[in-house]
């Protein structure tokens, strides 16, 4: 294009004054962006470590001109809390993975050294999930699409569903950062060693381990430098069995919203908690609020003979969530909206189904956008679950206007991360109360 240009081997230059989030809610003018790229070469370490220095190059400009620069991923985030109007840096070209030798690990890590995997920042969560299956892998949750890169998903706090886990940043074990023109770090937590000096040493990092930087890290909207790659933990490959139910919204499940107690409602497999990794209620209050759309999970041993999930690349997935359903109800509705309108397209979209089965990748795989969509999303301890879903339905009486959206509850574990928004206590499950709309 005639407005790129080399600035510096591995990096290029585009002239724009305005940029666009994937959901086209955010309109931001800027300076320009930068496009990074890793630069080829046989040695996939040498690659790396010229992207690193590449980085801090970037960092010093800023420095020495006086102007902002801020990651871009994705581009999925609904908001311009992490903007600015300076310059953006394109990381998704940076897609390297290394796998991890034990040697490379502290004695007391009590993890396998097959299960970890080194990952620059610009690697979607798609393709991670394309990689992590090729090497009988998975990751141990996302959200429910897969678009963002794995930086931004975890500096973002993307919450997902795996109610037993927690949000996609706890299975970041440590975090490659570059902080300063002439000073990159490789940070892990002091309570939970990972390498030993010699890994920091290869990248030419520095090695700190301290809790409270790491959770500071963490979560952190590119507030505390680049991160140029994160250290994961995975899980040996398994499938989901996905089951959608339509329930009575009776005390039964009222109880179960602030108790995850089970017990009394029809699931598909009511003794088979243990295996139970996912469970989501969403609920249509432009309907009679009798009925709750119930999606349930089972986490299963792989196995090659499974029936692969069949669907069009604009079709619903078999783990989207409302955010992803509402700029497809969008797309096929009258110009003026109305309730039998809406509530037929959500009947259509949330249709029951199951079993179904896939990998993670294959359950949560949209990465298709549709329509200016909105989403707000809280964290509430559990038992105050039905308490905060009650308000919200409660606010919509009382207005009686048309809502075109959805409400649903989500399930994870808190987070030790400073600025998570599930920041509870890691032995805690919390209700994600979300409200997703045009």
């Amino acid at each position: 294009m005639s407005n790129t240009k080399t600035v510096r081997e591995g990096i290029d230059f585009f002239e724009t004054r305005l940029w666009s989030n994937r959901h086209q809610t955010v309109n931001q003018r800027l300076s320009g962006i930068y496009d990074i790229y890793n630069i080829d070469n046989d040695n996939k370490l040498e690659t790396y470590n010229a992207a690193t220095e590449n980085l801090k190059w970037l960092v010093g400009r800023a420095e020495t001109k006086g102007f902002r620069l801020h990651a871009l991923g994705g581009g999925w985030s609904l908001s311009n809390v992490g903007m600015t109007q300076d310059y953006l840096v394109n990381t998704k070209q940076l897609r390297l993975m290394f796998s991890i030798s034990k040697d490379r690990l502290v004695a007391k890590y009590p993890g396998k050294a097959s299960n970890l995997r080194l990952v620059q920042c610009g690697n979607s969560i798609t393709r991670l999930n394309r990689k992590l299956r090729e090497e009988k892998k998975s990751i141990k949750t996302s959200g429910s699409s897969n678009g963002q890169t794995i930086a931004g998903a975890l500096s973002t706090g993307t919450h997902g569903s795996a109610f037993n886990f927690g949000a996609v940043q706890e299975f970041v074990i440590g975090i490659h950062l570059i902080v300063g023109a002439t000073r990159h770090i490789w940070l892990e937590r002091k309570s939970y060693p990972v390498t030993k000096p010699d890994f920091a040493k290869k990248l030419g990092a520095e090695l700190i381990r301290n809790d409270q930087l790491f959770n500071a890290a963490l979560v952190s909207f590119g507030s505390f430098g680049f991160i140029h790659s994160v250290m994961i933990e995975t899980d040996p490959l398994f499938l989901l069995e996905a089951h959608r139910i339509w329930l009575p919204f009776n005390n039964k499940l009222k109880n179960s919203l602030s108790s995850l107690d089970f017990s009394g409602l029809k699931l598909p497999y009511p003794d088979d908690e243990k295996r139970l990794i996912h469970f989501e209620t969403l609920f249509n209050p432009n309907g009679n609020l009798k009925d709750a759309i119930v999606t349930v999970m089972y986490k299963r041993r792989f196995r090659k003979d499974y029936p692969h999930p069949e669907r069009e690349p604009n079709e619903p997935g078999l783990g989207d969530g409302a955010l992803s359903v509402i700029g497809r109800i969008l797309d096929r509705l009258p110009t003026r909206l109305t309730r039998p309108s809406i509530n037929r397209s959500v009947a259509s979209e949330f249709a029951e189904y199951g079993p179904k089965w896939g990998t993670t990748g294959e359950i949560f795989s949209s990465e298709t956008v549709r329509g200016k969509t909105l989403s707000a999303a809280m964290a509430v301890p559990l038992t105050r679950a039905e308490d905060a879903l009650e308000i919200a339905f409660s606010a919509h009486l009382k207005h009686n206007k048309l809502f075109p959206g959805l409400i649903s509850l989500r399930y994870v574990k808190g987070s030790n991360a400073t600025l998570a928004f599930t920041r509870f206590p890691q032995s805690k499950r919390i209700a994600v109360l979300e409200v997703d709309s045009i």
